[in-house]
C-alpha cells in the first residue's frame, strides 16, 4: 500500500527546528527596535544651542552635529545651512557630498 508516516521523533525535531527560527526572528526584530530614533525636524532651540557650541570647535561638519544631538544626517545638514545663511559659519570647502565649515572668528 502506501508509505508509512514519518516517526514522532521527526516530528518533533521540525517543531523544535520552527520554534529557534521564531525565536531567532523575534529577537532580530528585538535589536532593530533598539536603534536609536534621530529627529527628522530641528527646533529653533537646537539651532541656537548648537550656534553657541559651535564657537570652541575648529572644524565643523553635518557628522559631527549629526553625532553630538542625535539628529538624522538631512537635519545636521540643514541646521548648519540656517548658521552658514546666519553668518555664524564660513564655508571652509565643499564638495557635492561634504561641505566643511569654520566658525566666524569675532
Amino acid at each position: 500500500m502506501g508509505r508509512a508516516g514519518k516517526p514522532i521523533s521527526a516530528i518533533e525535531k521540525r517543531q523544535r527546528r520552527a520554534m529557534e527560527e521564531e525565536r531567532k526572528k523575534r529577537r532580530e526584530r528585538e535589536k532593530r527596535a533598539e536603534t536609536t530614533v534621530r529627529e527628522p525636524m530641528v527646533a529653533y532651540s537646537i539651532v541656537n544651542k548648537i550656534r553657541s557650541e559651535i564657537r570652541n570647535l575648529s572644524i565643523v561638519t553635518p557628522f559631527t552635529i549629526a553625532q553630538r544631538y542625535s539628529l538624522s544626517m538631512s537635519a545636521a545638514k540643514a541646521v548648519l545651512r540656517i548658521l552658514y545663511e546666519r553668518g555664524d559659519l564660513e564655508l571652509y570647502d565643499h564638495s557635492r557630498r561634504l561641505s566643511i565649515y569654520i566658525p566666524k572668528s569675532k
